[in-house]
C-alpha cells in the first residue's frame, strides 16, 4: 500500500466501528428503537444507516456481495421524512445485535479492500445532491459522514442509558 491515500480513511472507518460498538454495548434492541431528544433518529436507525453507507463504499470498491442487504434494509435505514418515521422503519428492520455484527464484518472487508486499492484509482462518478461526484470523493465524504453520526450516537446512547437506569 505504498503511496496510498487510504490510511486516514481506513483509520476513520476503524475508529467509527470501534466507537459505535462501544457506545451500543449493553443496549437492547428495544432501547435502540427509543427516540431521544432534539429530533435525533433512534440508535437502531443510525447504526443501520451507517451500515447502509458502508455497503455503498464496498460497492464503490467492487464488492457487491460481502454484506447481505435487502431492499427492506434499504427502506428501513434510508431517508425518512421524520424521526418518527425513521424509528418506525427501523422497527421493521434488523435487530441492533445483527446491525452491530454486520458493522464489524463490514469493517474487516473495508480494511481489506482499502489496503489493496487506492481510492484515487476509482473510476466514475455518482449523482449526489444535483451534481456528479467522483467516487473517490464519495468514499472520503462517507468516512466523514460516519463521523457525524458518532457524535449523535454518543448523545443518544447516553440518554437511553440514563432513562434505563
Amino acid at each position: 500500500m505504498s503511496d496510498n491515500t487510504n490510511r486516514a480513511i481506513i483509520q476513520a472507518f476503524a475508529f467509527g466501528a470501534q466507537r459505535i460498538t462501544e457506545q451500543c454495548a449493553g443496549l437492547t434492541h428495544e432501547e435502540g428503537l427509543a427516540l431521544t431528544v432534539n429530533n435525533q433518529n433512534c440508535v437502531n436507525w443510525t447504526v443501520g444507516h451507517v451500515v447502509k453507507v458502508r455497503r455503498a463504499v464496498l460497492k464503490f470498491l467492487g464488492d457487491e456481495t460481502s454484506i447481505a442487504w435487502s431492499e427492506q434494509d434499504d427502506h428501513a435505514y434510508g431517508d425518512a421524512d421524520t424521526v418518527e418515521q425513521a424509528a418506525a422503519n427501523a422497527a421493521e428492520g434488523r435487530t441492533l445485535e445483527d446491525l452491530l455484527a454486520t458493522l464489524n464484518s463490514s469493517q474487516e472487508k473495508l480494511e481489506e479492500l482499502l489496503s489493496q486499492k487506492d481510492i484515487r484509482e476509482l473510476e466514475g462518478t455518482r449523482p449526489f445532491r444535483g451534481r456528479e461526484i467522483p467516487l473517490y470523493s464519495m468514499v472520503e465524504f462517507m468516512a466523514w459522514h460516519e463521523g457525524t453520526h458518532l457524535g449523535e450516537l454518543s448523545v443518544m446512547t447516553e440518554i437511553v442509558r440514563q432513562r434505563s437506569a
